[in-house]
């Protein structure tokens, strides 16, 4: 039996960066229907999540960031569901992800030690194992920590409404 959590969804258009992170792309020029952060929550914990729903944002993802603050990741959103393959290329810091199902459920979370300085070919594969469209990138161990595991559903309120990706 899995938990369910309370995952809600606000948005928010003026873009802050991380401690030390370069900062993303203004709303503006990501395009004023999608937005750049959205909120979600795990309980009472708020999770600030910045959007990638471009497939240049998506391709970009967490490169080159050398932080995350508490509580904040990036949430990868695709226009199908899709069986999703994620490495760690110029990424230097170790971070987790769920691959999440349009319902919530968590299908599958992988902890994926730091990329930056390993060749292409050398880069791990994450995959989802599953077709899904959406992808939560964290800070390393933050599932584990906050008691989520795959089966577990999240509640995703209205993300999928407000977030439209493209190809």
């Amino acid at each position: 039996m899995g938990v369910v959590l309370a995952l809600g969804c606000r948005t928010e258009h003026a873009a802050l960066p991380a401690a030390g992170a370069p900062a993303p792309a203004p709303a503006a020029a990501v395009g004023a229907a999608r937005p750049a952060w959205v909120y979600l929550y795990a309980g009472s914990t708020e999770i600030r999540a910045e959007v990638a729903a471009t497939p240049s944002a998506r391709q970009v993802g967490l490169m080159h960031r050398r932080s995350l603050e508490p509580d904040s990741g990036m949430v990868f959103v695709f226009p199908d569901r899709r069986e999703l393959d994620f490495w760690m290329l110029n990424v230097p810091i170790p971070l987790s992800i769920a691959f999440l199902d349009d319902d919530g459920t968590i299908v599958r979370v992988h902890e994926m030690p730091a990329g930056d300085g390993v060749p292409a070919q050398d880069q791990a594969r994450y995959r989802s194992a599953a077709a899904v469209r959406l992808a939560l990138e964290m800070e390393a161990g933050w599932f584990t920590r906050h008691g989520l595991k795959e089966g577990d559903k999240l509640d995703l309120g209205t993300l999928l409404e407000d977030v439209k990706p493209s190809e």
